[in-house]
């Protein structure tokens, strides 16, 4: 994978292959728990647990967080509850969906009960029958 910064400039942090990295002019290239700017490095230091989350809202790591989704859990901050936030939106799509094709499969059985009773052929009327059996079963 490659590495694109998308908060413009050298702004000390990157996305390469799908995690936030942070380069520290003291540490290196950081990422997870911890991960800081050179700017952040001794407040970092002091207090390693809340970083990224720390870094004030206007760093750029906030900005890059909210161009991209997350790939792993070591993102934090805004990028989870956006992340969230696409789960939800995914979760009402799905149970729409869902309800759709109940409804859709109640549909299928009431046209082959009716299809039943018109038909002449005894096989026939017992095939629309199973027909209908087996839309009732993807309620």
């Amino acid at each position: 994978g490659g590495s694109t910064n998308l908060s413009g400039g050298n702004s000390g942090v990157q996305i390469i292959d799908g995690k936030a990295v942070f380069n520290c002019k003291h540490c290196g290239q950081l990422t997870g728990v911890g991960a800081h700017t050179s700017r952040y490095h001794s407040m970092a230091k002091k207090n390693p647990h809340s970083y990224p989350a720390a870094l004030p809202d206007s760093h750029p790591y906030h900005t890059l967080m909210a161009k991209c989704a997350p790939v792993n859990g070591n993102g934090g901050g805004s990028a989870n509850q956006q992340e969230s936030g696409s789960v939800a939106a995914l979760t009402s799509k799905v149970d729409k969906l869902t309800d759709a094709v109940s409804k859709m499969a109640a549909l299928q059985g009431k046209v082959a009960a009716i299809e039943a009773k018109e038909t002449e052929s005894p096989e026939r009327a017992r095939q629309y029958e199973l027909l209908s059996k087996a839309c009732e079963y993807l309620k």
